[in-house]
């Protein structure tokens, strides 16, 4: 064990040291120095790459796509970079890595271009987009930049290359996670490209950028429009699009309809404070309307289609785990989720997280807090699904020691996660346990005690589209204000918030906070906290009476 510990340390040791190498090359204003500092970084990714004994074949194919993305962009050594191209497909071969043997295809291509092989990289390229296939949702970001890298090197004379240049970019840096460069390649796509079909490479790349994103329903929707109008435009059979006049256009192919629609329904989703009364409604129906579309087409364990099922499923999980305070939400929610469980039966992880979800909903906390683990144990540290996972048994344990660990591993990935909702679950959490020795920052100010952090949670929660998770947060920070003022400008806030939602519970917690004083706060706050997260009718009765 302990050897295997030092074999996993060193590997990270080695990963690490080759991006900050890396970053400190880009600092550098010495072209020696950088050049130094490159090499260093090669060293060490190749030392990943061909010591078998310090890590897994999963492990590797990332780093040879590491390895060779860096000896491409930022040397010359095309025969080296073709060498570990070379031993990374190897690898994705042995593994079945579909995905990663495609994107290591497409570095390969474009080290064939460098070289002045046009042709033969063009042909590689055409190979690799017909072996993506329009199901593999994962691998979509990588197809249409290889489309647009084709475009570009076939183009070469053409004015309108920048924007074909700026689609592929956009979308690299959009794959890398990099969301904000590659909007501003989209926008600039936008704003100076006429040739058909960049404006909408550009306008889909907006929609998947805000599908990540999760946090401006507004952003969103002008993607979308964006996105049907310049559809709208083109007739299907005689796009003109980036490689030239072509019968049948992707344009036209369900799955981009698919994103769209879930696109919308996700938007719907965050979006019930401005539309409050059938939102709910709304976004299930057209997530059931998409499930039902896909699932006609739908190969029983066929994992490479159920990947755009899953996340559509996964899409009402998220919500549900924001809003589990609407009574009667489970429910609709359970049947769902019985309804669509034979589609799912091939992606057991996602079907664990909505069965955890459900219990979490019905206060059975015993089975949410082992349900929360098997994910835990199951995803990479960054996934959405992992970090709602952590934060749903944080909450569950509640205790300061019991959850002590949990919160001090996932206090980085929480609170700089580009999800907006992820973020302010994780200020509930900080607020909760409290730590007095410790100065928080929110947006550049620093806090040091409970009262103004609440009322910082506050002053940021306002932007978020759930009027659920706002009304959640609301509730959650009351017992931590100290003036009456305040609490009752937040009670009457919360009240608004609550015929939004049309939940009974919301308005009698909001009623609650009105008619409490500050001296008996401590006592109430506990009911209303348990108030939020009751869903039985029973127990709301036994609350009332109290």
């Amino acid at each position: 064990m302990f050897e295997q510990d030092e074999e996993n340390g060193e590997r990270l040791v080695l990963q690490w040291s080759a991006e900050e190498f890396l970053k400190a090359a880009k600092r550098s204003n010495d072209e020696t120095v950088s050049r130094g500092l490159i090499t260093n970084a090669v060293r060490c990714l190749d030392r990943v790459l061909r010591a078998s004994e310090l890590t897994g074949i999963k492990v590797r194919v990332d780093t040879a796509i590491r390895l060779a993305e860096v000896l491409l962009d930022e040397t010359t050594s095309y025969d080296y970079c073709i060498d570990v191209i070379g031993q990374g497909q190897v690898l994705a071969g042995s593994g079945r890595y579909h995905a990663e043997g495609i994107q290591l295809g497409f570095l390969e291509a474009r080290v064939m271009i460098k070289q002045g092989r046009v042709s033969q990289g063009v042909q590689k390229l055409d190979k690799l987009i017909r072996a993506a296939g329009p199901f593999d949702s994962p691998d979509l970001q990588l197809v249409l930049g290889m489309k647009a890298c084709r475009a570009l090197v076939t183009r070469v004379d053409d004015p309108e290359a920048g924007p074909l240049n700026g689609v592929a970019q956009g979308f690299d840096r959009l794959r890398k996670g990099d969301l904000d460069s590659a909007t501003a390649y989209f926008d600039g796509v936008l704003a100076n490209s006429t040739r058909q079909g960049c404006d909408v490479m550009a306008s889909l790349g907006l929609v998947l950028v805000g599908l990540k994103r999760m946090d401006s329903f507004d952003t969103l929707k002008n993607a979308i429009g964006q996105l049907d109008r310049c559809r709208s435009a083109y007739p299907n059979t005689d796009v003109v699009y980036l490689q030239g006049p072509i019968r049948v256009s992707w344009l036209s192919i369900p799955e981009v309809d698919w994103w769209i629609k879930l696109s919308f329904a996700i938007g719907l989703m965050h979006n019930n404070a401005n539309d409050p009364a059938n939102t709910l409604e709304q976004s299930m129906q057209i997530l059931r309307g998409l499930v039902a579309e896909l699932s006609q087409t739908l190969i029983p364990r066929d994992l490479r289609r159920a990947s755009l099922l899953t996340t559509t499923l996964a899409a009402a999980c998220n919500y549900h785990l924001a809003c589990l305070a609407s009574l009667n939400s489970w429910q609709q929610f359970e049947a769902t989720l019985h309804a669509y469980t034979p589609y799912l039966e091939a992606c057991p992880l996602t079907l664990t997280y909505l069965r955890t979800a459900l219990a979490h909903a019905k206060n059975n906390f015993e089975a949410a807090a082992r349900g929360y683990n098997d994910i835990i144990n199951a995803t990479g540290e960054e996934t959405e699904m992992h970090l709602l996972a952590a934060i749903g048994l944080i909450f569950i344990l509640n205790n300061d020691t019991d959850s002590r660990d949990l919160r001090e591993r996932y206090d980085g990935p929480c609170s700089t996660h580009p999800c907006q909702n992820i973020r302010m679950l994780w200020m509930l959490v900080t607020l909760l346990h409290w730590d007095p020795t410790t100065t928080r920052t929110v947006e550049g100010t620093a806090v040091s005690n409970q009262n103004d952090y609440a009322k910082a949670i506050l002053s940021l929660a306002g932007r978020t589209q759930s009027s659920q998770l706002l009304m959640f947060i609301t509730v959650a920070c009351a017992p931590f204000l100290d003036s009456w003022n305040e609490i009752s400008q937040l009670a009457n806030h919360g009240f608004t918030l609550a015929s939004y939602t049309n939940s009974i519970q919301w308005k009698y917690a909001a009623n609650l906070l009105i008619l409490t004083s500050s001296q008996n706060l401590g006592s109430v706050s506990q009911q209303l906290l348990q108030a939020s997260s009751s869903i039985e009718s029973q127990a709301w009765n036994a609350l009332s009476n109290t």
